[in-house]
């Protein structure tokens, strides 16, 4: 329609004079939540240690501007009184009025901002991916001497200036954080990255105060992550548990009560929980697979009689890969408590490759793939292949047996989605023990004013 192509018409040229070079027009005041972050908008999580009893930590977060939502994100599963210093870019501090006269973003106003965040008491400052060396000298300073006095840092993605610092730390142990990171399942620390955790994460002391430097050794960076290597990775939750928990360590705030999940034998798995005895908890048990999706869910009662407690659940019907579990404790609301483990089943036959012939498939066309599994399928097994749209509705399946390579078509017709999906499963006794899932676009060309792809710029804002 006509507004559409307005509208498409107003953004490039807004775009051409808001972010171009040589803006020298009046300061734009774009609303106070354009220099504060907000919780407003909640994103799916697991509240590893939200709320907290005895009150949130006071934390002061430094990131570039573009990935400061990892700061909300953090706040969503860690209860924090939080704050932060947007940077314009990792490697500088405040915008040159020159390109974009935004109040509040300019580097004369981030000055102030800056000077007066440091003289509030924090528990904790939280730098990420910002480099040191885009600090005024006066911050660089005054972090260090916080640091000193006691006030603890952790420092993700630290540049090389921040490390000769470092350097001059006392060095300490690293606890074993094990039982609320499920290193095994996360891709730089698993068992292809020997020697990754070690490398990633140190601690130290200086003075009063408790460091620790989070780099990752093989980042996969997207432009909006500064506290995780990649803000779309189906890990990111424990990337996150990883942060609360090195927040909650480096200011001693870490739980008195500890959880430890573990395989029993075949199909049973055992909580352990050691504490104060008399403890009263609510246990949330949560498994996912590699994808994300939720495969079994259970709340239960547990009391302390000793120091430790033990509380055996039983699994069935988990598909093959991996799968982590979540188990967070609570009392009265209040987290006391979790552990995240990562295990891996296997089955007798697996989907090995699900592909498409093409990408994407134009509407009212036939949507064309193939299935190839590690064997054929045996009496009582059969592979169910289904075709989604993107609001999470079932178009058509299709079910076949006895076959080891198969190949399926279906009817496009005109969905209501340009992303769809199709997904295959094998079920054997009823259940599916070994799914893939492949997504493809049907592009919709019956508007010539609508966008048929998207780019991204290089924009500042452009989150």
């Amino acid at each position: 329609m006509l507004y559409r192509f307005t509208l498409l018409l107003w953004l490039v040229c807004a775009g051409s004079n808001v972010f171009g070079a040589g803006l020298t027009g009046p300061r734009m005041d774009l609303g106070r939540n354009f220099n504060k972050l907000t919780n407003e908008i909640v994103s799916e999580h697991v509240s590893w240690a939200r709320p907290l009893a005895g009150g949130p930590v006071r934390a002061l977060f430094f990131v570039p501007r573009d990935g400061a939502r990892e700061a909300v994100e953090l706040s969503q599963r860690l209860d924090l009184d939080y704050d932060a210093v947007m940077f314009y870019k990792i490697n500088q501090f405040g915008h040159p009025t020159s390109r974009m006269n935004i109040k509040g973003a300019a580097e004369a106003d981030l000055l102030e901002s800056l000077k007066q965040k440091l003289l509030l008491p924090w528990d904790i400052i939280i730098i990420g991916r910002v480099q040191f060396k885009a600090f005024p000298r006066f911050a660089q300073k005054k972090i260090l001497e916080l640091v000193e006095g006691g006030t603890a840092l952790l420092y993700v993605f630290p540049d090389k200036d921040f490390e000769q610092s470092a350097a001059r730390w006392k060095k300490v142990d690293s606890p074993d954080i094990s039982r609320n990171v499920p290193f095994e399942g996360i891709g730089p620390f698993n068992k292809a990255n020997k020697g990754a955790i070690e490398k990633s994460i140190r601690f130290y002391r200086h003075g009063k105060g408790s460091a620790a430097l989070l780099d990752y050794t093989k980042p996969r960076l997207w432009r909006n992550a500064c506290l995780t290597p990649d803000s779309l990775m189906p890990d990111y939750e424990y990337h996150q548990a990883l942060l609360t928990k090195l927040v909650l360590l480096l200011t001693g705030r870490d739980f008195e009560t500890a959880l430890e999940d573990n395989a029993r034998d075949c199909g049973t798995r055992e909580i352990v929980v050691t504490g104060r005895p008399g403890t009263e908890l609510e246990l949330s048990i949560t498994i996912r697979d590699s994808g994300n999706e939720i495969e079994f869910s259970k709340r239960v009662s547990l009391r302390l009689e000793k120091k430790q407690a033990k509380y055996q659940y039983a699994v069935s019907g988990l598909k093959e890969g991996g799968h982590f579990v979540d188990v967070v404790a609570s009392q009265d609301g209040s987290a006391q408590g979790w552990s995240a483990s990562y295990f891996v089943t296997t089955a007798d036959v697996t989907i090995k490759e699900l592909k498409l012939e093409r990408e994407f498939f134009e509407r009212n066309s036939t949507v064309t793939g193939a299935v190839e599994l590690s064997r054929p399928l045996q009496k009582g097994e059969a592979l169910k292949v289904e075709l989604w749209d993107n609001y999470g509705r079932k178009t058509a399946e299709d079910i076949f047996s006895g076959k080891k390579a198969v190949a399926f078509s279906f009817d496009c017709g005109d969905p209501l989605s340009v992303i769809n999906y199709i997904k295959a499963g094998i079920i054997s006794e009823g259940k599916v023990i070994s799914s893939r899932k492949v997504e493809f676009s049907v592009p919709d060309r019956s508007h010539p004013d609508d966008f048929l792809f998207a780019g991204w710029g290089g924009a500042p804002y452009s989150y």
